[in-house]
Formats: structure tokens, C-alpha cells, sequence
């Protein structure tokens, strides 16, 4: 597709004659892609003419074996610096001491350090 901006419907209508091209590559007619998809022949007309819902596109992608070209039509989100920091939880800075003082056997004279 070009790069610039297009309107939904003219980008709809560019994807249902990709799909018909890829069908049509497959020497299948409407009525086998839509047995192999699960769908009917109406809905494999509508997806070539640019009117599908988003499932039955996906089912027809799948039939024509092109869902691994999913991730370059819409590529996986990245996680950002700040979501990554979040999700690897609080490294600890420096130990809290509540630890070492409860272990910690007082010192003969009642004081704190056993020194």
C-alpha cells in the first residue's frame, strides 16, 4: 500500500483485492476457500469487495496460510523502559537491618552491641 493517508474505505478495499489476488494464486475458487475457512461464499464475496468482519478475514488468512503476515500488518506492541522496570518488581537498593538486629545476641553489660 502507498504511504500515504488513505481513507478506511479505500484501505478495505485495497486488502479485499489482495485477498482475491492470493485466492486466485491459490487456484481456489470463492465457494473452496470458503469451505476451507469455515465460511460461507457470501462472506468470501464481501471480504473481496472490502466488506468483512474482523473474524471472518482472520479465518479466510488463515485458510490461505498468511497469518504469520500478521505481525507485519500490525506488529506486536513493545513494552517501554518504564513498563519493563514495572514488571521486573522492586530490586532491593540495601538491606533493612531488621534482620541482622533481631539475630544479633546483646552484649553482656545489657547495651546493644555484643562487643
Amino acid at each position: 500500500m502507498k504511504s500515504t493517508v488513505q481513507s478506511p474505505r479505500t484501505l478495505a478495499a485495497e486488502i479485499g483485492r489482495r485477498l482475491r489476488q492470493v485466492r486466485l494464486n491459490a487456484n481456489l475458487t470463492q465457494q473452496e476457500l470458503a469451505q476451507q475457512a469455515g465460511v460461507s461464499r457470501n462472506a468470501v464475496v464481501g471480504a473481496e469487495s472490502g466488506k468483512v468482519h474482523l473474524e471472518t478475514l482472520l479465518a479466510l488468512m488463515a485458510a490461505l496460510q498468511l497469518t504469520a503476515q500478521l505481525d507485519a500488518f500490525l506488529a506486536p506492541p513493545e513494552l517501554s523502559p518504564l513498563a519493563l522496570v514495572r514488571l521486573q518488581g522492586k530490586a532491593r537498593r540495601r538491606a533493612s537491618g531488621a534482620t541482622r538486629r533481631s539475630s544479633v545476641t546483646s552484649a553482656p553489660d545489657g547495651g546493644d552491641s555484643p562487643w
